[in-house]
């Protein structure tokens, strides 16, 4: 059995041609009407043509060197006049939210605790000053259904390390962190200085905030292009709260640098450069293709690039 399809009364009518329409009503002469549209008389002629076949009416009568529009013509005026201004307001949705208008919660997920103690007082700051109205959610991350998150519209933007990026996910770079390792004043493996020798004979706290040791994994790596190993005895999931741990315990700490260096101020710790080259943590904003040209979003990611561009 054939299935029919069915269609939408709309699907017939090129909104183009209600614009010409709407210039023909107000010009009643078909030169100037294409005049204010920046078109020929020859496409104007062929619009006004393809109009009364889809009214089926004649629309305009010559008088003279004008036009005098039909009954038909005259009762679409308003109608036509109404359908293409919500038009336009549809348009224009996305700058009405830049101004004021956006009420909703946006959604971001940070993949470490450090990122939104550096970054969110000065996002918000800068919202504030722009959409008094803005609210913002944090969201925890979730590893196994990031992808459908960003999908369905559940996150708008997320901020992190992601060491594979899917297709669907659109990134750009915020800002770079270096290493430092993190340890108690009077460490007994330390009492020279840092080296490679009495890193890898340390017992390490290792900070993984999704579980999965995405950041970790870098450090890893360049321990293991020495022929060396890491010994973990504590894992946690908040980078601040790895330096009071150093601080009290034989614990030792790789963490990234603007991590290390605020934490001595209130911890009493040592704070030293890795004795080995090790990749630096790149942080990304990422975003979904759905949201990609959306006004609103372009502009959280520009303000966010923005702020970080200013750190240091």
């Amino acid at each position: 059995m054939t299935r029919q399809l069915l269609r939408h009364p709309l699907q017939k009518v090129d909104v183009k041609l209600l614009v010409c329409l709407d210039a023909l009503l107000a010009e009643r002469q078909v030169s100037r009407a294409a005049a204010t549209l920046g078109l020929d008389q020859p496409a104007m002629s062929s619009a006004l043509a393809r109009l009364r076949e889809l009214f089926g009416d004649p629309l305009f009568t010559r008088v003279g060197q004008g036009m005098v529009p039909t009954p038909r013509a005259i009762a679409l005026a308003a109608p036509v006049r109404e359908l293409l201004r919500n038009a336009e307001l549809l348009v224009q949705q996305a700058d009405r939210e830049l101004t004021g208008g956006f009420t909703g919660s946006f959604r971001l997920v940070c993949g470490a605790d450090f990122i939104e103690s550096l970054l969110l007082p000065r996002l918000i700051h800068e919202l504030e000053q722009h959409m008094p109205r803005f609210q913002l959610s944090i969201l925890p991350p979730n590893t196994k259904a990031v992808l459908n998150q960003y999908a369905s519209g559940e996150i708008d933007l997320g901020i992190g390390y992601l060491p594979d990026v899917p297709p669907a996910l659109h990134q750009a770079p915020l800002f770079e962190d270096e290493w430092a390792v993190v340890y108690r004043p009077d460490h007994p493996l330390f009492r020279r200085g840092v080296d490679a020798a009495g890193y890898a004979r340390a017992v390490h706290l290792q900070v993984s905030p999704t579980g999965i040791g995405t950041y970790s994994q870098l450090i890893d790596k360049a321990v293991a292009a020495l022929g060396l190993h890491r010994s973990i005895g504590l894992t946690i999931a908040n980078f601040d709260a790895a330096p009071p741990i150093a601080a009290e315990t034989h614990l030792v700490a790789t963490l990234p640098a603007s991590v290390a260096k605020a934490a001595r101020r209130r911890c009493e710790i040592e704070v030293k450069p890795t004795p080995f080259a090790i990749k630096p943590l790149r942080i990304f904003v990422y975003w979904h293709e759905t949201t990609h040209r959306s006004s609103l979003h372009k502009f959280v990611r520009t303000v966010l690039r923005q702020q970080c561009s200013n750190l240091g």
